[in-house]
């Protein structure tokens, strides 16, 4: 199925390498930002998952980043959460 969704994202991936949990990862959250159709519920399930740790460790990131004062920085970093948050590239 992960090559299959491959076929469907617009960054092409190794199709050798999609069995990896990486992989996987990175065809979920292009799904997700493109707005398709997962071919399976279970997926829906996974990027749910995907989408929450994601925030938990762009989070972590905007602290270290603020704490640090890299200010151009931490604001890219807030704008990728509202990305994957708002679904949108």
């Amino acid at each position: 199925l992960n090559a299959e969704l491959a076929t469907q994202v617009p960054w092409k991936v190794d199709t050798r390498t999609a069995d990896d949990p990486h992989t996987k990862t990175n065809l979920l959250l292009q799904a997700h930002f493109s707005r398709l159709q997962l071919p399976i519920s279970d997926y829906v399930t996974d990027t749910k998952s995907v989408l929450d740790n994601s925030v938990r460790i762009i989070q972590a990131m905007v602290d270290i980043l603020g704490d640090n004062g890299y200010l151009s920085s931490t604001l890219q970093v807030m704008s990728l959460v509202q990305m994957l948050m708002q679904a949108r590239w």
